[in-house]
């Protein structure tokens, strides 16, 4: 049933097709060398008209397809530089005691020991480098805090281009 009405479809436009084949046939016989100029110059301008849109359609589609791939490749970039996890917490002093001398093979016990007994010079030592820890810790989460930041807003852009 669909193929009779495609077939039918079909014969119509070829006549059609063929009608206005003859007409054109009948005039460029019949009609005066202006008149012929006058088609034929139509013809050409159809022509081209049709050429220029088809090269509008073109460009617009390669600038579509350009500002999708920059899009992919920015999302590539942001997505390279994300951490999947939080960064590392600061370590306090203790802490940082703890597992110089576990290392070294105490047990955890005699290491808390050690650290109450250990000098305030010496405990100096270890807030320094807590406190270096501290600032990796602040700079670490700063670059994480702005790649979220940078994500989050893509998928709100994302989310916004769909709803239209």
């Amino acid at each position: 049933m669909e193929e009779d009405k495609n077939s039918r479809k079909n014969r119509i436009k070829q006549e059609k097709k063929l009608a206005a084949q003859n007409k054109r046939e009948q005039i460029e016989t019949t009609a005066p060398e202006f008149v012929k100029f006058n088609v034929k110059e139509k013809q050409q301008k159809e022509k081209q008209e049709q050429q220029r849109k088809n090269k509008q359609i073109q460009n617009k589609q390669q600038q579509e397809k350009k500002q999708k791939d920059q899009k992919k490749q920015q999302e590539k970039q942001v997505k390279g530089t994300q951490k999947k996890s939080r960064p590392e917490p600061a370590m306090p002093p203790f802490k940082i005691f703890l597992e110089e001398e576990t290392k070294k093979g105490k047990e955890e016990a005699e290491v808390k020991e050690m650290w109450t007994k250990l000098e305030p010079e010496k405990k100096e030592k270890y807030k320094e480098l807590a406190k270096k820890d501290k600032e990796r810790f602040k700079k670490e989460m700063a670059e994480y805090n702005e790649v979220h930041e940078q994500v989050e807003k893509m998928k709100k852009a994302g989310k916004e281009r769909k709803k239209m």
